[in-house]
């Protein structure tokens, strides 16, 4: 039995009552089944879009899907899904059914489906209908196509990088022939659009078993990211659960320029790729526990790319204990990174007669005095630095 939230078995109820069929499907079955948070109630009916507008006549039900037989109801604020049973075929383009069908039976809306995981359904006493076994398939920790797996995995690329999400986030191994038409079918992810690649490989590479699903198909990734060369390391359990991180992680045997290219070519947002580029960018220079070094790295690329290249470094089978205990000692000791964080102002260096360029130099001749300790952050010791600088860092009007 699943337990359905109230609102949803409202809703249901209020179209079995109209006499349709009514359920709730898909991945919110599934996470129930595996005792994972749900997000969204996904529903289906055998009634048409036309049926359901007159099953819920006077309130807001939007079209938003009504080529495909989905209509939105809107309750409370709260958006609910609500699709037709239906039939695809075609899908030339590896991507999209070039004909949809309604029909009226959940078996064979089911059978469209990718994965046995994803093919449940219950209705709104919270009995569940499973005909192709997906219960039994996560109780065994085992991630199938509903069907052939070839035949669903051609219908829509895009399905060989969920296979890949659900087996990391979900600890699932793909069966034999579901494994082995990833590999064939691979190619076809040229067909995908690169913002949908990046979508599953942000997930994806968050996925408890992310490292061992990567290492398993890496050359299904290589498919997804063209110019992927070098597999990342072996990947511990414990490794921090964060995104640019991970994506740093699997490009790591790559430049920053390399790594750059790729997030480009997917359309990853500016934030992910400064991120990422500043990680990569570090492991060439980790681990060095030499304070002046740790000061200029910190200034340049930040507390948390510089901690990320560390932890790479040691993946990659470098000591880095005493760079990362340095930098502990360092945060905990210090607070100048930057010339924001001086002790004289530019203002301070206006009042002294500095103008234009003069006063940005000064600044950070004065930073790079801090990072090699030849003096402090003070206000009268970097005042002391400022006679030793070189001559055209001390332009007076």
């Amino acid at each position: 039995m699943i337990h359905l939230p109230p609102s949803v078995r409202v809703i249901l109820q209020q179209l079995e009552q109209n006499g349709f069929a009514a359920y709730a499907v898909g991945g919110c079955i599934r996470n129930s089944l595996l005792g994972l948070p749900v997000h969204d109630w996904d529903l289906t009916t055998s009634a048409t879009p036309e049926e359901m507008t007159a099953c819920f006549a006077g309130e807001r039900l939007l079209p938003t899907g009504i080529r495909h037989g989905t209509m939105t109801l809107l309750r409370d604020g709260i958006p609910y899904e609500i699709t037709t049973f239906r039939r695809e075929s075609g899908y030339i383009d590896h991507r999209r059914p070039d004909r949809v069908d309604f029909v009226r039976d959940l078996r064979e809306d089911l059978l469209r489906r990718d994965f046995t995981a994803n093919a449940m359904a219950c209705d709104s006493t919270g009995r569940l209908s499973d005909p192709f076994g997906g219960q039994n398939d996560l109780r065994l920790h085992i991630l199938r196509c509903v069907g052939d797996a070839e035949t669903r995995l051609k219908e829509d690329a895009l399905r060989i990088l969920r296979a890949l999400r659900f087996a990391a986030c979900y600890d699932l191994t793909p069966e034999p022939q579901t494994e082995k038409a990833l590999f064939a079918l691979c190619d076809t992810l040229a067909a995908v659009s690169r913002e949908r690649v990046l979508q599953e490989l942000r997930r994806m590479l968050c996925g408890k078993s992310a490292g061992e699903i990567t290492s398993r198909f890496f050359p299904v990734l290589r498919a997804a990211v063209p110019g992927l060369m070098h597999e990342p390391p072996h990947l511990p359990s414990d490794f921090p659960n964060d995104e640019s991180l991970r994506f740093a992680w699997l490009f790591s045997g790559h430049t920053a320029s390399e790594a750059e290219s790729f997030l480009h070519a997917l359309r990853a947002e500016n934030r992910l790729r400064r991120q990422v580029t500043a990680t990569v960018s570090l492991l060439p220079q980790v681990p060095d526990a030499s304070l002046p070094v740790l000061r200029r790295q910190l200034a340049e690329y930040g507390e948390t790319a510089l901690r990320g290249a560390l932890r790479l470094s040691a993946l990659c089978g470098q000591d880095s204990a005493d760079a990362q205990t340095a930098l502990d000692h360092l945060l905990e000791n210090e607070t100048c990174f930057s010339v924001r964080d001086l002790a004289l102002s530019g203002a301070d260096l206006l009042a002294l007669g500095f103008r234009g360029t003069a006063i940005g130099e000064t600044q950070r001749q004065l930073l790079e005095a801090v990072f090699s300790g030849r003096c402090v952050n003070t206000r009268e010791s970097l005042l002391e630095e400022i006679p030793h600088l070189p001559p055209s860092f001390k332009t007076l009007t």
